[in-house]
């Protein structure tokens, strides 16, 4: 993803993130895209708020313990990684 594709794209997350702060895809989105283009603590903030909102989101739980292991936390990944 180019840095102007990313610009565009996180207008909408964020409208969006504005109007539900409890989507847990909106959130993962916010992350992923943090997380693309270098803002590992944001994006791992917005991934937390993901999991803790819906603990049963397979998708979620896995992208946190990926970025968690980027961290080198990796005790804590393992801990996500096992999770449905």
């Amino acid at each position: 993803m180019e840095a102007g594709d990313a610009s565009s794209a996180l207008v909408p997350l964020l409208k969006s993130y504005e109007l539900n702060a409890e989507d847990a895809l909106t959130l993962t989105s916010l992350a992923a895209l943090h997380y693309q283009q270098g803002n590992e603590k944001q994006a791992i903030g917005y991934q937390i708020q993901a999991v803790d909102l819906n603990p049963e989101y397979g998708a979620a739980q896995y992208r946190l313990a990926e970025m968690l292991q980027s961290a080198g936390e990796h005790f804590k990944a393992l801990e996500h990684a096992q999770k449905p």
